[in-house]
């Protein structure tokens, strides 16, 4: 629910909002309240999934749940760099319980990830209203999980670095960047157009943005009260300014 501090907190809540527009829902992973049901629905379909708490943040709790045979009668559980493999169905649903059964949770499908020298990658996508409440796209940075990790948030250690940095060193031309960029843009205003329809109060959004393997925009998340402090590890501060300009607007 929506708080006085402009806040909606539930991943579950923003999710369902979102994929009220045809071209948002594309770019959403399937996504269900978790349950155990739900759980082998989602794996026997996608074959990896993220089990969240549907309120949390800065990646604290999320579990990477595979299926590890076409059987599904193995399974492995990631939490931190903790990894428990060789799993029963029975035993994964007991390995989960302890997090699930007393707070809501949610289970996504999982993307498999675009990677920098074999490290998981995603991006942090920040978009904000002026005064008269026109959203722009203000800055996106490139977020590094550490080895071993399955989550990319800074607080968990992940490195940050410029997008055409660490893009053109997957090996693609920045021409594709551009393109990239574009689509990057487009659909962050198109979530945040859809969003602030249903909650007008809001001023800023950060999308956590993955790219798959054939470079495909997803929205992982959207946060309403992002944290801007991933755009001043970089060299060049002009979107980290850029964002704390736009956010002055409205002290």
């Amino acid at each position: 629910m929506a708080t006085k501090s402009r806040r909606i907190a539930s991943k579950w809540i923003k999710t369902a909002v979102l994929v009220r527009n045809k071209i948002v829902r594309r770019a959403i992973p399937q996504t269900m309240l978790y349950r155990a049901s739900a759980l082998d629905k989602l794996l026997r379909r996608h074959g990896m999934v993220y089990v969240k708490p549907d309120h949390g943040s800065q990646g604290r709790g999320v579990m990477r749940v595979q299926q590890n045979n076409a059987k599904g009668t193995s399974f492995s559980v990631q939490r931190g760099d903790r990894i428990r493999s060789g799993l029963t169905w029975r035993k994964l649903v007991k390995e989960l319980k302890p997090y699930t059964r007393s707070r809501v949770h949610v289970v996504q499908q999982g993307i498999d990830l675009l990677r920098y020298n074999g490290r998981l990658l995603d991006i942090r996508a920040v978009t904000q209203v002026d005064r008269k409440w026109n959203w722009h796209f203000t800055g996106m940075v490139a977020r590094i999980a550490q080895p071993r990790k399955a989550v990319t948030n800074g607080s968990q250690g992940a490195d940050i670095t410029p997008v055409p940095y660490v893009f053109t060193r997957t090996g693609r031309s920045m021409d594709t960047y551009h393109q990239l960029d574009a689509d990057i843009r487009h659909l962050c205003l198109k979530g945040a157009q859809v969003l602030s329809r249903k909650y007008p109060f809001l001023q800023e959004l950060g999308f956590d943005i993955a790219l798959d393997q054939k470079l495909r925009p997803w929205i992982l998340e959207v946060n309403t009260r992002p944290d801007i402090k991933p755009f001043s590890k970089i060299s060049d501060l002009t979107m980290y300014n850029r964002i704390r300009r736009y956010r002055r607007n409205f002290k």
